[in-house]
Parts: C-alpha cells; structure tokens; sequence
C-alpha cells in the first residue's frame, strides 16, 4: 500500500455536532478578540498619583475612540469623602454635564451626547480635589458609550479606574493649640523685651 494514497475510508471525521460546536467557540472567540478595539477606553488619567494633605490635585477622565463611532459618553466617579474633598470640575465641551450634587458622599456623574469625538485621545474634563485625610482613595469609573448607528442604548465599554494617596497625619487639634499658645507667649515676650529698649 501506498504511504500517499491513504483509502477514503480510514480517515475518521469530526461528527457534524462537534464540527458546528467547535465552529461557533472559534467564532466567538474571533468576536471577543474582534471587539477589544471596537469600544473607546476610559480612563482617570494620571491612574494613580501621591499628595500630602492639604494639597490640591486633578486628575483628567479622558477617552481613546474605538473603531466604532461614539456619539456620547455617561460615567460616575466614586471617590472615598474621608480622603478626598471634590473642588471643582470643568470641561471644554459644550454639551457636558457635570452633575456634583452627590459630592459631598462621594459620587460624581459625568455625560457628554451628541458628541462625535476625534481620534486619539479626547480629555473629556478634569477634575479638581483637596486632600483631606490620610489613605488611598480609588477613583471609580463605569463608562458608557452611546455608539453611532446602534440607538440610544449605552454599552459598558472598558474602563481605567484611577487613585489618589494621601500622605501625611492630620494635626492634632491640641498640639495646634499648644503650639499657638508657645508662639504667642514668645511675641508677648518679644514686643515687652522690645518696649523696655
């Protein structure tokens, strides 16, 4: 027998269940591999960043475009209130929302429609924070997107979460105190020393 000419019915093929089912793994793991571009990415942006207590710092939310179109863009922002104290926040689109009533515990919401973004990435708005406490606060985003020509219906696209630590004890009320009173104590000792001259 020939080694090259092997008889038709020795070869043993897939049953057509098992031909379909690895099918349909391979095109769905086609898809996923398809779709890590076609979503835009959010991002906090510095991701993570150290202050010292008392220092003001911002951080961008920003957006890369995927090869879908992106029409618009929702998100909160949850941050810890013991570490962080939101300030202020601004953006340099016109149709953006910044809804900071929710601050004062910690959630901020963010949304920005109808808007085409540009490619490369889009600074969406920045924020701005004091650091109030000792700690790392995570900066909590859950983005999503509004895609052209697939309705009003938003997708949670992937997201970069971000965080802020905070160096640095907060001060002891009494050892303020304590140390008020020392350097008033030396005043008076000065202007009486100065007075007798």
């Amino acid at each position: 027998m020939d080694p090259h000419k092997i008889p038709m019915k020795t070869l043993k093929m897939p049953s057509s269940r098992l031909l379909t089912g690895l099918i349909i793994i391979a095109g769905l793991l086609g898809t996923n591999v398809a779709q890590a571009g076609q979503f835009g990415v959010t991002t906090v942006n510095p991701v993570g960043q150290t202050v010292s207590i008392g220092d003001s710092f911002s951080f961008d939310l920003t957006f890369l475009p995927g090869t879908l179109g992106t029409n618009g863009l929702k998100t909160p922002l949850t941050f810890d209130t013991s570490v962080v104290q939101y300030v202020s926040a601004s953006s340099s689109y016109s149709g953006a929302v910044i809804d900071d009533s929710g601050s004062a515990g910690g959630a901020i919401g963010f949304e920005l429609y109808p808007t085409g973004f540009s490619g490369g990435v889009n600074t969406l708005a920045t924020f701005n924070f004091l650091a109030v406490g000792p700690g790392t606060s995570l900066l909590n985003i859950n983005p999503e997107q509004y895609l052209i020509n697939f309705g009003w219906f938003g997708i949670n696209g992937p997201a970069v979460d971000g965080s802020v630590t905070v160096t640095g004890a907060v001060p002891d009320a009494s050892s303020s105190l304590a140390l008020l009173a020392s350097a008033l104590v030396g005043l008076a000792a000065f202007r009486r020393r100065s007075s007798k001259a």
